[in-house]
């Protein structure tokens, strides 16, 4: 059987701190990850437990570059994603698919400001069939990022290469399987 595509293990955390059930979540996808080499996921918000999930996954030795902080544009404070992003953990700026091209833009060159382009993930986000609705509801396709958020990235000076890197680059090394240990 083939089984091509994307593993990755996911979490999800949605409290201002990590209740002691998602701390156990948290050690649960560390120790996956130091045997597996998959990326660890968590939409999470507010930034504050997004950096304590950081910080147990370091406590047991997983380098912040195993983990992907999605949902990362619900946090306002973007000094919040440039702090991540220095840590070494991924920024993953999600539903894209929705709107708020500028307010996007704007977060993508705020942590490019900071030299850390390369620490930045993005996504639609869309799609979303919804079986209670006639016809499955509005679907949002998947072409946003090009059509309406390129064109803004490109108005604040993004090159070709920072956009290779924001859709090539960043996705394969993030979702690279391999185990990342501290040094």
């Amino acid at each position: 059987m083939n089984h091509a595509g994307a593993y990755f293990l996911s979490l999800c955390v949605d409290a201002p701190h990590l209740p002691s059930l998602h701390e156990k979540l948290v050690r649960a996808a560390a120790i996956t990850n130091l045997k597996t080499g998959l990326t660890i996921c968590s939409p999470t918000d507010p930034a504050v437990a997004a950096l304590e999930e950081l910080d147990i996954l370091q406590k047991m030795n997983v380098h912040p570059s195993a983990f992907v902080w999605t949902h990362a544009q619900m946090e306002k404070d973007k000094s919040l994603h440039v702090k991540a992003a220095h840590m070494g953990t991924w920024v993953s700026l999600d539903g894209i698919g929705w709107g708020e091209f500028e307010n996007y833009a704007d977060s993508i060159d705020n942590l490019r400001a900071a030299g850390l382009l390369n620490r930045v993930l993005i996504s639609h986000d869309a799609g979303w069939y919804k079986p209670d609705e006639k016809h499955g509801g509005n679907f949002t396709g998947f072409t946003n990022i090009f059509t309406q958020l390129l064109p803004f990235l490109k108005k604040k000076g993004f090159t070709e290469s920072d956009i290779n890197q924001l859709l090539l680059k960043n996705p394969a090394e993030a979702f690279g399987i391999t185990i990342r240990k501290l040094a």
